[in-house]
């Protein structure tokens, strides 16, 4: 919606004023061409001042939004993680869809071995299933998808 509005109004500011704390959200609000991010919880005063400085071409966010941003540029999501070589591999091939006992045939490991490994992976990633795993690591580049 910020794309559509500043499409119409370019000489808008658009300020997110919401109670969601992610950082795709801030990112995309921001790539859109929002001037700030701020949560709900931001006191009357601070609002104001926001809006004063957007209309200075001042951006601003919210201490929580500037926390996950800094945490991001510090400590990338390929980096936290901090996945091994083997993890990597048996992650690439969980993407390609193979169960465990397939992932250990082509690695001539044992599935014991293949599951100790994939739950590592769960929770370095702090998630309970492999498609949630899965669906993360694609997500944030973490292994291509086979065949690009």
């Amino acid at each position: 919606s910020t794309n559509h509005i500043l499409k119409k109004r370019p000489n808008i500011k658009v300020i997110i004023l919401t109670s969601f704390i992610d950082k795709e959200l801030i990112e995309n609000s921001l790539k859109a061409g929002a001037s700030s991010y701020l949560l709900k919880n931001e006191s009357g005063e601070r609002i104001v001042r926001v809006i004063r400085d957007a209309y200075q071409g001042k951006s601003n966010l919210s201490s929580e939004a500037t926390q996950i941003m800094i945490s991001e540029v510090r400590n990338p999501l390929s980096k936290r993680y901090q996945l091994t070589k083997r993890e990597k591999e048996i992650l690439s091939l969980m993407v390609e869809g193979l169960s465990n006992k397939e992932i250990a045939k082509r690695l001539t490991l044992s599935t014991s071995t293949i599951q100790f490994h994939i739950t590592n992976i769960l929770s370095k990633f702090g998630v309970s299933k492999r498609t949630a795993a899965i669906y993360l690591a694609l997500k944030q580049k973490l292994v291509k998808l086979p065949g690009s």
